[in-house]
């Protein structure tokens, strides 16, 4: 069975109304507990996020399937139950006051949240002038930590 383990709905502005998000980087990232249940309804935005530095190879930092450049990038974490293995992640785009978060790119780690610690797992970028992207996640190991990272191109 599979379950779609989080909605995540993004606003980008690309205004100076917000300071960085706080899962700018890996080391503030979001935790949101044990899927496949969001904890909290939210809307989340990547609006003056920076470049995050996860690899000290800088070819390494950009994911395999990420198109131009990581510049607006933010993490999240979750982990799975013992019972169910198998997910679906979705980022939508919301219409905010300056439009949604165009082309949405999702990359998923493994490993710990130090810099050359991660192992990219899976990765899926939206295609051109979409403000959605889903990825499916089988087989995951109940009790580990899995990583987002969340852009736009």
């Amino acid at each position: 069975m599979r379950y779609t383990i989080l909605s995540f709905l993004f606003l980008s502005f690309f205004s100076n109304l917000f300071t960085q998000p706080i899962n700018d980087d890996c080391s503030g990232i979001i935790d949101l507990g044990v899927a496949p249940i969001c904890p909290f309804q939210d809307t989340f935005h990547n609006v003056n996020a920076t470049p995050s530095t996860a690899f000290s190879d800088p070819i390494a930092n950009l994911p395999s399937c990420f198109s131009g450049t990581v510049d607006r990038d933010v993490w999240f974490q979750f982990s799975v139950p013992i019972d169910v293995l198998d997910f679906t992640v979705t980022v939508t785009g919301v219409d905010g006051p300056n439009g949604s978060m165009i082309q949405p790119q999702i990359a998923v780690y493994r490993g710990d949240c130090l810099l050359d610690e991660l192992v990219e797992l899976n990765c899926t970028t939206s295609n051109a002038g979409s403000n959605v992207v889903t990825i499916d996640l089988a087989g995951l190991t109940p009790n580990l930590s899995y990583f987002l990272r969340i852009n736009d191109w």
